[in-house]
């Protein structure tokens, strides 16, 4: 026998009404557009905020570069600039010195006048001897200079045998030659600078070569230098970067001291999380609006399908009071039966009158399922005696198996229930009818059980939709009346209350339908 359960039995819950976001999830074009508006979102609140910082960072660097280029322009000037020698006979003379001190990135003189003779400096003087392989650079560089025919001359990075010392230029003037060497991390550089910048300098400043990073850190490069070796120039949001003829092959770099950095970082940051704030707080509202407005559409079709399971839950209670007062009517009882099923009658409408009463709150949302009652054996029992007369008119029929256990439920709507489980049997189905409970651990099990024909997997499968109807195999129409949705609203109905509901069938072997309800200990 092929089993289809519909609902689970799961433990009732006071403060929920609506169904849970993953059953609502399960419509696969809300799957899709949730999906979509995820992505949107996430979007939004990534790129929006990634953008304004960029363009922050880029506003701030603009700021920061018009106030360090003028002073970049005074180092490239210094650096460029060729200095005046008067006399220069023993190398130590005051003016020799002086120049010196002025001019800490000098490394060679040579007088045109006497070719060959190369002063190279040692510390604060000159002196005619140094290392060979020094000289032989310098007066190398200074022949090349000499046949260019300007007055400006940079090695390339072919032409320095060591790059890694940094760049140098050879200035030509009408008697002397001067060679200037930037000394990465030297003493020299960094006499400079300061000599440029002043004893307020606003930046630290540092050589990187053109289109590549350095990855190891010098220890030279930290606070308090202003120079800043090549690894603390890359990844910085904010600073400066020039190019100059004289420095081909290097870019000036000059950056903000690590205070001012932290200022300026945490300011653009805070701009960031003012956009980030308010895109969220765009989304946010956004996204209240569209599940206010899915909230309202679906209490609507609850309050439909609401209203469609009172209407259809009142149909087999008229019915039986129909059935009872054609029978009083046509005076086929005699006196003491006439009082009973008077009394019978007056009973049934005031069921009714609660039926329609818990649905109507239940519509207007006051209540979130019907009273809960003691479900027993003598109450099963006046349900299964109220249908009595429609079986035996039908000619079926009907048998009880009631344990002496009983169950909790809310008894209105577990009464529509089953009159729907026993109509269905009564009506659609063939041979004996068998209301049975059963109790297993903590759930009573109510059980309608006909001896028909029984259904195919692909019939089982189709059971509880709406507006569902089965024909009958090689024949036109339908056997019954009906709009098919007795159990549609039946598994409405169960979902609200927390109650199992299962169908099983196998062709002739009829249709077994079964209610879980919470079991009293």
């Amino acid at each position: 026998m092929h089993t289809r359960h519909l609902t689970r039995f799961r433990a009732a819950r006071s403060t929920r009404r609506n169904p849970p976001w993953w059953q609502r999830l399960q419509m696969r074009s809300g799957a899709v557009l949730l999906t979509l508006a995820i992505t949107a979102i996430a979007l939004i609140l990534v790129c929006v905020p990634l953008v304004w910082m960029y363009a922050q960072v880029a506003d701030i660097s603009d700021s920061i570069s018009t106030i360090f280029s003028h002073d970049i322009t005074r180092v490239e000037e210094h650096w460029m600039a060729l200095p005046r020698i008067t006399a220069l006979r023993q190398g130590d003379e005051p003016g020799v010195c002086k120049l010196l001190a002025e001019q800490p990135l000098l490394v060679a003189v040579m007088d045109r006048n006497e070719p060959g003779r190369l002063w190279l400096r040692k510390g604060d003087h000159l002196v005619l001897k140094g290392q060979e392989p020094e000289r032989t650079r310098y007066l190398q560089w200074i022949a090349q200079a000499a046949g260019s025919g300007r007055s400006q001359w940079t090695p390339s990075l072919a032409e320095n045998t060591d790059p890694n010392l940094g760049p140098a230029i050879v200035l030509l003037g009408e008697r002397w030659i001067i060679v200037k060497h930037w000394r990465l991390g030297s003493p020299q550089v960094e006499q400079a600078l300061r000599l440029v910048l002043g004893p307020t300098p606003r930046f630290r400043a540092g050589l990187r070569r053109t289109g590549q990073e350095e990855d190891r850190r010098q220890g030279w490069g930290a606070e308090p230098n202003l120079q800043v070796d090549p690894a603390r120039l890359t990844a910085l949001w904010f600073a400066y970067q020039g190019t100059s003829p004289a420095l081909e092959g290097w870019d000036v770099v000059a950056i903000p001291f690590n205070q001012e950095r932290r200022a300026l970082e945490r300011q653009a940051l805070r701009h960031v999380w003012m956009v980030f704030l308010a895109t969220a707080g765009v989304v946010a509202c956004l996204g209240l609006g569209l599940w206010l407005r899915r909230r309202a559409r679906l209490r609507s079709v609850l309050d439909a399908d609401r209203l469609a399971s009172l209407t259809h839950s009142l149909k087999t209670p008229l019915a039986i009071l129909k059935f009872r007062c054609d029978s009083i009517r046509l005076g086929r009882l005699d006196p003491d039966q006439t009082d009973a099923e008077l009394i019978k009658v007056g009973e049934e409408v005031d069921q009714l009158t609660l039926v329609i009463e818990n649905g109507l709150e239940s519509i207007r949302g006051v209540a979130e399922a019907g009273p809960l009652g003691e479900v027993s054996t003598a109450w099963l029992s006046e349900i299964a005696q109220d249908l009595e007369p429609a079986f035996q008119a039908e000619g079926r029929p009907f048998r009880l198996e009631l344990t002496s256990d009983s169950g909790q439920a809310a008894r209105p709507s577990l009464r529509a229930a089953i009159l729907t489980l026993l109509e269905n049997a009564l009506y659609h189905g063939k041979g004996e009818v068998l209301l049975q409970t059963v109790r297993i651990r903590r759930r009573l099990q109510i059980r309608v059980q006909d001896s028909g024909l029984g259904m195919e997997p692909h019939q089982l499968a189709a059971l509880g939709k709406p507006f569902l109807r089965l024909r009958i195999h090689g024949k036109e129409g339908f056997e019954q009346e009906g709009q098919g949705l007795g159990l549609s609203l039946l598994l409405q109905v169960a979902r609200k209350e927390g109650w199992g509901l299962s169908f099983a069938s196998a062709p002739g072997e009829g249709l077994l339908a079964t209610l879980e309800i919470k079991a009293l200990e």
